[in-house]
């Protein structure tokens, strides 16, 4: 750069003598002027040339530093923040990347070359490494936006969670079509599950201390009820029923909340038993058929002849059958229909398989990222049934992937949804509580 600036400096001052020597050569030849005319313009063409070199130079180092600067502020906001970015570069790992803060929070040394997708699934907790791998596994193999969370174990035993967002894009070649590269960042939210613990440790307490009050006013409504402190009149029963349905509805969200936090704490110890799961839908669907009569709602239920008794926790499964038939009836219109479906085999012999379809009022596409988020609802789903609470499907989620399964769904709005659920045919004695979450 330095050389340059010197350069075109003395071409400057060579082309001011360039000029005085030229008027000085007209006034004697006119042969000898156009001879100086054509130097005079080979010296311009030169001073032009370098002198735009110069400027480009000039402006690269400038983009060179804006760059610098910029890395540097992502660098301190990476800090600051708690998360860093990554890419993994597919086709060709030397080009991959990870920041300065990938490394920190990973508790792996800085290297010349970025550390392959297998290092992230090595620091995991042993509890969520095939979980991890499954998850890298699924987004390399599929484009498309993707996250997960879970532990990463660090030198000192330090257990630090960690939640990753990336998304995995391809390339054209011809009319194929390639994965390029995963781009990504990971954030580390160990805070936040610290205080969606205490949340929940929370909830479960003031959940328990709410069960015995409003037991004691379910026995004094029935008690009413059935005229133990004397006959009442319609307008008195048409009250206290009323007082009894509210309960009830209070009961019902007491337990999701329980349930939502044993299951977030870890204390939900599963309880195994053999047990017939299509003798435990139809029990499900029995205790639904006042809403399928009030609405006409034609209910379908098909368990394959083939389905064999599930080993497994019978009060677990009856949340997933019952959150999911529920649902379907609940967000159906009148004279809609309802179908539940029981199977196994296909590619996984050792996995039941859960269907439940409806043509309710669907899911909005927009929101349909969230339907397993704790306490969210649909707009719809809130606009037709103001009381619900939003945890029945994030149960049902939690449950499955608890065990070993998963659970999914399609939805048209306006024209109805499927969810399907997975669990295995035979549970193990102690799932141990894993922070894994797709």
């Amino acid at each position: 750069m330095e050389s340059v600036v010197v350069l075109v400096d003395a071409l400057t001052e060579l082309f001011h003598r360039a000029i005085e020597t030229a008027l000085l050569v007209v006034s004697i030849s006119p042969l000898i002027a156009v001879a100086g005319v054509l130097l005079f313009l080979l010296v311009i063409a030169a001073y032009l040339a370098l002198s735009a070199r110069w400027t480009a130079e000039q402006h690269v180092a400038d983009l060179v530093h804006k760059i610098d600067a910029v890395s540097e502020k992502l660098s301190e906001a990476e800090k600051i923040g708690k998360f860093g970015s990554f890419t993994w570069d597919i086709e060709d790992p030397s080009e991959s990347f990870w920041s300065e803060e990938m490394y920190a929070l990973t508790g792996l040394f800085q290297r010349d070359k970025p550390p392959a997708i297998e290092a992230m699934v090595e620091v995991a907790h042993k509890a969520d490494k095939e979980a991890v791998r499954t998850a890298w596994k699924s987004a390399m193999m599929r484009a498309g936006p993707f996250t997960f969370t879970y532990r990463i174990v660090l030198g000192s035993e330090q257990i630090r969670h960690v939640r990753v967002h990336g998304v995995t894009s391809v390339t054209s070649v011809g009319s194929e079509k390639r994965l390029l590269r995963i781009t990504g960042v990971m954030h580390d939210i160990t805070k936040e599950m610290e205080i969606d613990k205490a949340k929940s440790e929370f909830v479960s307490l003031a959940s328990h201390q709410l069960k015995t009050p409003l037991t004691s006013i379910r026995w004094l409504s029935e008690a009413l009820l059935g005229g133990k402190a004397g006959e009442l009149v319609e307008k008195e029963k048409e009250y206290v029923s009323q007082i009894l349905d509210a309960n009830r509805r209070m009961v019902e969200m007491v337990n999701e909340l329980l349930n939502v936090s044993k299951i977030e704490l870890g204390t939900f110890a599963t309880d195994l038993e053999e047990f017939d799961v299509c003798d435990l839908l139809a029990r499900v669907v029995e205790e639904q058929k006042h809403m399928v009569d009030a609405k006409s709602i034609a209910l379908r239920c098909i368990c394959a002849s083939d389905v064999p008794h599930l080993q497994g926790d019978k009060a677990m499964v009856r949340m997933i059958l019952q959150n999911l038939v529920s649902n379907a009836i609940k967000y159906t219109l009148a004279k809609g229909s309802v179908e539940c479906e029981i199977t196994t085999g296909g590619a996984r012999q050792d996995m039941l398989f859960i269907r439940v379809s409806d043509t309710g009022i669907g899911i909005p596409k927009a929101e349909q990222g969230r339907v397993f988020e704790k306490l969210h609802r649909a707009s719809n789903a809130a606009e037709l049934v103001p009381d619900g609470t939003g945890l029945g499907l994030y149960v049902v989620k939690s449950i499955a992937e608890k065990t070993g399964g998963n659970a999914t769904f399609d939805s048209i709005e306006g024209k109805g949804t499927t969810f399907r659920v997975s669990v295995p045919l035979v549970w193990k004695e102690n799932y141990e509580k894993k922070s894994v979450e797709m």
